[in-house]
């Protein structure tokens, strides 16, 4: 969303360059024995972007928001309101709901990646780089195999930093 903004803010003259910041801190979100607890990281990646040629830059994007599953995974605290006391954590209120999030969102991306395809005029032969979510060490490539993406390069981030949510896709940038 953030390189959305930026962008329309740059096409628009509103802004020259944007700087865009996301982070992670979500080792404060278990314990350390807790079994999940290996799969997330903490880190922070920045961008800085501005005007390119033409051809160049965002050429398509799509984004959906979908709340509906939101039990699947909580982070909170337990049976109350965010900002009372206590320990801030990842529980899962209804697990059925957990893999139904997990399977959908998979799904979901070809979804989005065939509409951002067509909004920048692209093929898949045309994708050059791939760079996939990385919420679980399997997840870029399942993704990438379901999109028809073998050819392109990627980077593989998981294995030294776990799953940094939002800051996964700009570190791989």
């Amino acid at each position: 969303m953030q390189l959305s903004l930026a962008k329309e803010m740059i096409r628009g003259g509103r802004a020259k360059n944007a700087l865009l910041v996301q982070s992670a801190a979500t080792t404060r979100l278990m314990r350390p024995e807790d079994p999940m607890s290996a799969r997330f990281g903490d880190g922070a990646a920045a961008e800085v972007v501005g005007p390119v040629a033409e051809g160049f830059g965002l050429l398509g994007q799509a984004h959906e928001a979908d709340g509906s599953l939101y039990e699947g995974l909580v982070c909170g605290i337990p049976d109350r309101r965010w900002y009372e006391s206590g320990a801030v954590q990842a529980y899962i209120i209804r697990p059925e709901l957990s893999r139904r999030l997990l399977l959908e969102s998979v799904q979901q991306s070809k979804t989005l990646f065939e509409s951002a395809l067509i909004e920048a005029g692209l093929q898949k032969k045309d994708v050059a780089f791939y760079a996939g979510h990385q919420g679980f060490a399997w997840l870029r490539k399942v993704t990438q195999r379901l999109m028809g993406l073998e050819h392109a390069r990627t980077l593989d981030t998981f294995p030294w930093a776990g799953s940094l949510i939002g800051a996964n896709l700009p570190l791989i940038l």
